[in-house]
């Protein structure tokens, strides 16, 4: 990484000394810290080819680096059954209280439950109205980030397929 660092940076000090001058008498022809270069063809300087150019920055992948957006619940309030399915997959199990379904997914180091009601429109949809994460042991103390990281691993591996 230090060398991939250190070749910018000495390519970055090559471009800036070899910037182009024009000379006014003729526009075709550009005068470099190497050479010249007269309608294209190379004057007095060194020849450039594919080999030479390979050398000084030989070709890779750069990997670019992203922070993912983390995973939040509080945006599903209110969001259909269909959406919750789209966005954090299949509940491992639901059970129904009355007129309310809690969708429960487990996780490795917690529980979610989402609660979902039946809204007023005529085609009763559910809907959700709260969530919860707990210990996956009854009593135990849940650690909420590890959770939370838990819940944003389980979004992203939905959304890869």
């Amino acid at each position: 990484m230090r060398f991939l660092s250190l070749s910018l940076c000495g390519l970055a000090v090559f471009i800036t000394a070899c910037q182009p001058v024009t000379n006014s008498s003729s526009p075709s022809q550009i005068v470099w810290a190497s050479g010249q270069i007269n309608n294209g063809q190379v004057i007095n300087g060194p020849k450039i080819t594919a080999e030479t150019t390979a050398n000084i920055l030989p070709e890779q992948e750069i990997p670019v680096y992203t922070t993912p957006t983390a995973f939040d619940p509080d945006m599903m309030l209110a969001a259909s059954a269909q959406a919750l399915i789209g966005q954090f997959g299949e509940a491992n199990t639901i059970r129904r209280e009355g007129d309310i379904e809690i969708w429960q997914y487990h996780l490795v180091e917690c529980v979610v439950d989402f609660f979902l009601y039946t809204d007023d429109t005529p085609a009763k949809s559910l809907v959700i109205k709260a969530w919860d994460m707990r210990a996956n042991i009854i009593g135990g103390k849940v650690d909420d980030t590890a959770c939370l990281n838990n819940m944003t691993e389980r979004f992203y591996q939905i959304q890869a397929g």
